[in-house]
Protein backbone atom coordinates (compact mmCIF):
# COMPACT_ATOMS: atom_id res chain seq x y z
CA UNK A 1 0.00 0.00 0.00
CA UNK A 2 0.99 3.63 -0.34
CA UNK A 3 3.07 5.11 2.49
CA UNK A 4 1.26 7.86 4.44
CA UNK A 5 3.20 10.52 6.33
CA UNK A 6 0.90 12.07 8.94
CA UNK A 7 1.64 15.61 10.06
CA UNK A 8 -0.22 18.03 12.31
CA UNK A 9 -1.80 21.05 10.67
CA UNK A 10 0.32 24.18 11.15
CA UNK A 11 3.52 22.31 12.08
CA UNK A 12 6.81 22.61 10.20
CA UNK A 13 8.69 19.34 9.70
CA UNK A 14 12.23 18.55 8.62
CA UNK A 15 12.30 16.24 5.62
CA UNK A 16 15.67 14.60 4.93
CA UNK A 17 15.97 13.18 1.41
CA UNK A 18 18.69 10.65 0.59
CA UNK A 19 19.22 9.73 -3.04
CA UNK A 20 20.21 6.06 -3.15
CA UNK A 21 20.16 5.77 -6.94
CA UNK A 22 23.25 5.20 -9.06
CA UNK A 23 23.06 7.05 -12.35
CA UNK A 24 20.22 9.54 -12.48
CA UNK A 25 18.94 12.71 -10.93
CA UNK A 26 15.50 12.66 -9.34
CA UNK A 27 12.86 15.34 -9.11
CA UNK A 28 10.84 15.48 -5.89
CA UNK A 29 7.79 17.52 -4.98
CA UNK A 30 4.79 17.65 -2.65
CA UNK A 31 1.55 18.74 -4.26
CA UNK A 32 0.49 22.31 -3.35
CA UNK A 33 3.43 22.74 -0.92
CA UNK A 34 6.67 24.65 -0.98
CA UNK A 35 9.92 23.18 0.29
CA UNK A 36 12.59 25.27 2.03
CA UNK A 37 15.99 23.70 1.43
CA UNK A 38 18.19 24.28 4.50
CA UNK A 39 20.97 21.71 4.09
CA UNK A 40 22.94 19.83 1.44
CA UNK A 41 25.22 16.88 2.13
CA UNK A 42 25.43 17.59 5.85
CA UNK A 43 26.12 21.32 5.56
CA UNK A 44 23.74 24.19 6.22
CA UNK A 45 22.88 26.45 3.30
CA UNK A 46 21.12 29.79 2.99
CA UNK A 47 17.41 28.78 2.90
CA UNK A 48 16.04 28.35 -0.62
CA UNK A 49 12.25 28.18 -1.14
CA UNK A 50 11.15 26.07 -4.08
CA UNK A 51 8.23 23.99 -5.36
CA UNK A 52 10.40 21.05 -6.41
CA UNK A 53 13.85 19.63 -5.80
CA UNK A 54 16.35 17.91 -8.06
CA UNK A 55 18.59 15.55 -6.11
CA UNK A 56 21.66 13.82 -7.56
CA UNK A 57 22.96 10.29 -6.91
CA UNK A 58 24.41 9.93 -3.40
CA UNK A 59 23.29 13.40 -2.34
CA UNK A 60 21.41 14.22 0.85
CA UNK A 61 19.13 17.20 1.19
CA UNK A 62 17.37 18.69 4.21
CA UNK A 63 14.21 20.71 3.64
CA UNK A 64 11.44 22.17 5.76
CA UNK A 65 7.79 21.47 4.93
CA UNK A 66 4.97 23.41 6.58
CA UNK A 67 1.53 21.83 6.81
CA UNK A 68 -0.31 25.04 5.94
CA UNK A 69 -2.75 23.99 3.21
CA UNK A 70 -6.37 22.90 3.55
CA UNK A 71 -6.86 19.78 5.65
CA UNK A 72 -6.53 16.79 3.38
CA UNK A 73 -4.11 14.48 1.63
CA UNK A 74 -1.38 15.53 -0.81
CA UNK A 75 0.78 13.40 -3.07
CA UNK A 76 4.54 13.37 -2.64
CA UNK A 77 6.27 12.15 -5.77
CA UNK A 78 9.72 11.53 -7.18
CA UNK A 79 10.60 10.83 -10.78
CA UNK A 80 13.84 10.21 -12.63
CA UNK A 81 15.08 12.93 -14.96
CA UNK A 82 13.66 11.92 -18.35
CA UNK A 83 16.25 11.94 -21.12
CA UNK A 84 15.27 12.72 -24.69
CA UNK A 85 18.19 10.76 -26.12
CA UNK A 86 16.69 7.84 -28.08
CA UNK A 87 19.56 5.46 -27.25
CA UNK A 88 19.15 6.08 -23.49
CA UNK A 89 15.59 4.87 -22.87
CA UNK A 90 15.93 1.57 -20.99
CA UNK A 91 15.19 2.77 -17.48
CA UNK A 92 12.20 2.66 -15.17
CA UNK A 93 9.99 5.61 -16.10
CA UNK A 94 7.57 5.18 -13.18
CA UNK A 95 6.90 7.70 -10.44
CA UNK A 96 7.42 6.89 -6.78
CA UNK A 97 4.62 8.25 -4.62
CA UNK A 98 3.56 8.64 -1.01
CA UNK A 99 0.88 10.71 0.69
CA UNK A 100 1.27 13.64 3.04
CA UNK A 101 -1.77 13.50 5.29
CA UNK A 102 -2.89 16.18 7.75
CA UNK A 103 -4.21 14.96 11.08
Amino acid sequence: STYRWQVEYGKTCLLRLVSAVMNAELYFFIAEHSLTVVGLDGAYVKPIVTDNIMISPGQTMDSLVTANQSLGQYYMAARQFDSVRPHDQDYDKSNVTAILEYK
